[in-house]
């Protein structure tokens, strides 16, 4: 299957280092996106990145934590300072430091 739609548009995954945010950046790689491998595991984020790389595709790795609002605003100016753009961001990082949904997480825990 593919989708022309996501062609040449710049993505960010979180939580892409493996599992699910793993599966969608490689369908977005897949459908020539530009994908922005964002995760707090480095070296398995480094290691999607470049193995989406060696199949042809484009991605890029910075590391972050998602409960980090700073280290968000980063991700993002990462990206678009790579890319020249963000057209979608796929907020999958599910993880919060004091167990709670992620509705209910506070920032200064």
């Amino acid at each position: 299957m593919t989708f022309p739609v996501l062609e040449g548009k710049v993505a960010i995954v979180t939580g892409a280092a493996m599992g699910m945010g793993e599966a969608t950046a490689r369908l977005f790689a897949d459908a020539k996106a530009k994908v922005v491998i964002a995760d707090f595991n480095e070296e398995k984020g480094k290691e999607v990145a470049e193995s989406i790389k060696s199949n042809g595709g484009e991605a890029a790795f910075v590391k972050v934590d998602v409960s980090n609002s700073e280290q968000v605003q980063g991700m993002v100016k990462f990206s678009v300072d790579t890319y020249g753009k963000l057209d979608v961001a796929v907020n999958n990082a599910a993880l919060t430091p004091d167990g709670k949904p992620a509705a209910e997480f506070d920032e200064d825990y």
